[in-house]
């Protein structure tokens, strides 16, 4: 997209009020005059009013200032769910240094990638989490990046902030239209492609997710999991239950059992699950049955396609409303509403929940076609991004010249209803539990699995995941086939530091791989193969 149609849509969005003109940090203040020494965050082990969040964040900014930070640096922070992630944030977005986030779950691929790609002058990282330990990581990252200023979490936990304090004069102020925040999409070499969202953009999304969910002053929202994966920060996710006016609790372990002990000790109305966690919870429900969860009164499923089966037994399970949920870290957004009726909920993905964004379906020309066919989804708005920061030649691919974002999912619009049905990938990219994998990673990853003959991994449709991975393997003749097993070659990719998350669930061996009749390899009779469970 040119620069002047850039202009233009940007100032229509602020003309038509969908874009605001101030930033995170200016909402903030705003909400902590409203709502003063109100608890804004609970986080299983400390509580903060809105008063406090903005004097330790200020502070924060402060101490950011004293090392070096200035207006437009990026840091990238791969922390958890916890209060002090919320400081760090908005003491960023004060003085207009950009967070970059990484993924507990990201290793040492993804978060070089992430320095690389962001030019980041900072890297916020725990120390360990889960069993995890991330010091080796960050001396591998400092060996990496010579320049980068290494923080570990738990030391900025430790500062005195009553030591810092904000200067007005001491730093250049962010505008509402500069880049807040830099959050993740999937990537094709592993590396995860990076999305800028400015303040405009990103609070205007948030805005609409909690209206689409019903959040208000009087909810209590819960957020289950990671908080650095963009849908947990802004559908409405931490910011958006925070200028909600909602008493945000973060869970910081995201297990089952804990979700559940949360909704009925802080009496949660409203909590976002991929559909896996959904069943789990179920499970443990039906399983201990006097778990008070009667507070409920919204789920927000999303990550994955949520089958009608799960949605209908969650809703009765849970007594709530469930809302179907599709969206991406590109801003655009999907949901089902409250009032909606049942066939709706269980059936579709809802409609925009910007009254400002455009959806598309279009064939393979980027034409449009009559509504109730299927075709590519295509969406442009006030809440969804033009461009990937710092690859163009992704934004080529994945943009329109005059600005829409290419989902790659194919998907119909009722014509009963407007409303809009998933109906699958249009690319090759797996998505499970709501994270993307390219299966020409992993598959790169394996080239050299000892007497592998040929590699090939290939999405299958599973009721819990959305997605799995499944990894075909036609050995070499002559190889012990007692190498070839999920835990041999999990190990193997763990000691070559490939994320937890993009592990293959399945293994089938094979005899030959199928081929088309180009003579390349058939990767949907391999699809079809995995979704039979095998051979």
């Amino acid at each position: 997209m040119n620069k002047e149609l850039y202009e233009q849509l940007c100032e229509d969005y602020e003309k038509r009020g969908l874009w605001k003109l101030y930033t995170h940090s200016e909402k903030l203040r705003k909400c902590a005059e409203k709502y003063g020494d109100r608890i804004a965050l609970i986080d299983g082990q400390e509580e903060i009013s809105y008063n406090e969040l903005v004097r330790r964040s200020d502070a924060m900014a402060a101490y950011f200032l004293s090392k070096g930070f200035v207006n437009g640096d990026r840091i990238v922070i791969q922390h958890i769910n916890c209060i002090s992630f919320a400081v760090m944030c908005f003491g960023m977005f004060r003085i207009g240094v950009i967070p970059v986030l990484a993924m507990p779950s990201h290793r040492e691929k993804e978060v070089d990638g992430i320095i690389g790609i962001s030019g980041a002058a900072g890297y916020i990282v725990i120390r360990s989490y889960h069993g995890v330990e991330y010091t080796a990581l960050a001396d591998t990252m400092q060996e990496l990046h010579p320049d980068l200023k290494i923080m570990f979490a738990d030391d900025l936990e430790a500062v005195d902030l009553s030591e810092y304090t904000l200067d007005e004069d001491s730093f250049g102020k962010p505008d509402n239209r500069d880049t807040a925040i830099i959050v993740l999409s999937g990537g094709s070499t592993g590396i995860p492609k990076l999305i800028a969202r400015t303040h405009s953009d990103y609070l205007h999304s948030q805005k609409y997710c909690a209206l689409s969910c019903g959040m208000n002053e009087e909810s209590v929202s819960l957020i289950a999991m990671p908080v650095t994966h963009n849908w947990n920060l802004c559908g409405p996710g931490l910011f958006g239950s925070i200028f909600a006016g909602a008493l945000t609790i973060l869970s910081r372990n995201g297990s089952a059992d804990e979700i559940l002990d949360y909704i009925e000790r802080y009496h949660v109305t409203t909590v976002a699950l991929v559909p896996s966690l959904v069943s789990a919870c179920l499970d443990i429900l039906e399983f201990v049955g006097d778990i008070d969860v009667s507070s409920l009164k919204m789920i927000q499923i999303g990550g994955a396609l949520c089958s009608p089966q799960l949605a209908e037994r969650a809703m009765q399970g849970f007594d709530c409303v469930i809302s179907q949920i599709y969206g991406m870290g590109e801003g655009f957004v999907c949901a089902t509403y409250p009032n909606d009726s049942r066939e709706q909920i269980l059936y579709t993905q809802g409609k925009p929940i910007s009254p400002g964004d455009i959806l598309r379906i279009v064939d393979e020309n980027d034409n449009d076609v009559p509504v109730g066919e299927a075709g590519e989804i295509i969406a442009r708005g006030p809440s969804v991004v033009t461009e990937y920061y710092g690859a163009p030649e992704l934004t080529a691919a994945y943009f329109t010249e005059d600005g829409f974002y290419r989902t790659g999912d194919k998907g119909m619009i009722r014509p009963e209803d407007g409303y809009i049905r998933i109906l699958g990938r249009t690319r090759e990219q797996i998505n499970r539990l709501g994270e993307k994998i390219m299966p020409s990673e992993l598959e790169e990853y394996l080239a050299d699995y000892p007497d592998a003959e040929t590699v090939c991994v290939t999405p299958a449709d599973d009721p819990e995941l959305g997605q799995r991975i499944c990894l075909f393997i036609k050995p070499r003749d002559g190889a012990d086939r007692s190498q070839f097993t999920l835990q041999s070659i999990r190990s193997y990719l763990a000691e070559r530091q490939l994320a937890t998350f993009k592990m293959p669930d399945q293994l089938v061996i094979v005899e030959e791989m199928p081929l088309t009749k180009v003579g390349k390899l058939d990767r949907k009779k391999l699809r079809d193969l995995a979704e039979r469970g095998g051979i």
